[in-house]
Order: structure tokens, then C-alpha cells, then sequence
């Protein structure tokens, strides 16, 4: 029996000859996360392969894992399963036409906009005079007009915000 090993290699063949099934990457797994050390010599003691080797669990491949990152891959595994449930759900909910593209909405909106910045416009130009008029350049007349602006303003107002029947399209 050797008293130290030079590398990965015989650690792993001495382990393999002495019953413990292991293979090459997972040793050299466990010498990268510091779970088998080499000494300051650059070779692996004896006693330092036989405490990994108990540590081993017999009849398994691979020893088990650091605790820190057993819990670390757990909790990577439950956000990885939140993150799938909440993209499925709005996946389906797209489906179902819960859910509107806000690029979409957003042309909806502005379209809507330019359509009330033209009525507005197209109602100062064209009832100007009819303004004038009810107000025959007196200022006691003011609340008519004001009526008469209000009112206009209410039934653009009212074009403005009728119902819209948002058509979606639904592409896979």
C-alpha cells in the first residue's frame, strides 16, 4: 500500500481496487469543491484518501455531495420549477386571451389620440364662427359659450371612448 498518491488517477484505481466504485470525474469533482485535498507536498496522503474513502457511501458511484451545495442546487431546482409554472401560466393565459400585446394596446391608444386631436382641431376650425356668433363679441354671452364648448366636448369626448373590440391574434 502506497503511503501517498501522485494524482487523480491512483487515487481513483486504489479506491476501485479497495471496493469503492468511483469514477474519475466525480474524484476530480471532489478535489475541485475541496472535499479531497492534496497535501503541501502536491500528492494525496494515505490517511487523507482513507478518511475520503470512508466518507464514501458504499454500492454508490458518486459520494455524496458537499451539504452546501445539495441545498444550493435545491434551492436552484425549486426557483428553476417556479420560474416553468409561472411561464406556463402566462403562456396559457396568452392563449386564452387574458393577456393583450402592449405593443398592440399601445397603437390602439395612439390611434385613438390622433383621432381626438383631430376632432378638435376639425371643431375649432369649422365652428369658429358659429362661436363667435353666440357670443356676439359680448362677454355677458360667456356662459353660453362656454355651454356650447362643453357640450361640443362632450360628444368628442364620447367618440373618444367607445367601447373598443380588441381583436387578438393568436400565433404559436
Amino acid at each position: 500500500m502506497p503511503d501517498r498518491f501522485k494524482n487523480v488517477m491512483q487515487v481513483v484505481q486504489y479506491l476501485n481496487d479497495n471496493g469503492h466504485q468511483v469514477s474519475k470525474s466525480s474524484v476530480y469533482n471532489h478535489v475541485k469543491v475541496g472535499r479531497l485535498i492534496k497535501g503541501n507536498d502536491g500528492y494525496f496522503s494515505f490517511s487523507t484518501v482513507q478518511k475520503y474513502a470512508s466518507s464514501l457511501q458504499s454500492g454508490s458511484d458518486v459520494a455524496a455531495a458537499d451539504p452546501i451545495s445539495v441545498s444550493e442546487k435545491q434551492d436552484a431546482d425549486t426557483r428553476k420549477a417556479a420560474a416553468q409554472a409561472k411561464h406556463w401560466e402566462i403562456k396559457t393565459k396568452i392563449l386564452e386571451g387574458k393577456y393583450v400585446e402592449s405593443e398592440w394596446a399601445e397603437r390602439q391608444l395612439a390611434s385613438r389620440a390622433m383621432v381626438l386631436k383631430s376632432d378638435m382641431e376639425n371643431f375649432f376650425r369649422s365652428r369658429a364662427p358659429e362661436i363667435i356668433a353666440r357670443g356676439d363679441g359680448k362677454a355677458e354671452f360667456a356662459p353660453d359659450v362656454i355651454d356650447y364648448l362643453l357640450g361640443e366636448f362632450e360628444k368628442i369626448l364620447g367618440r373618444y371612448s367607445e367601447p373598443i373590440e380588441f381583436k387578438i391574434s393568436v400565433e404559436q
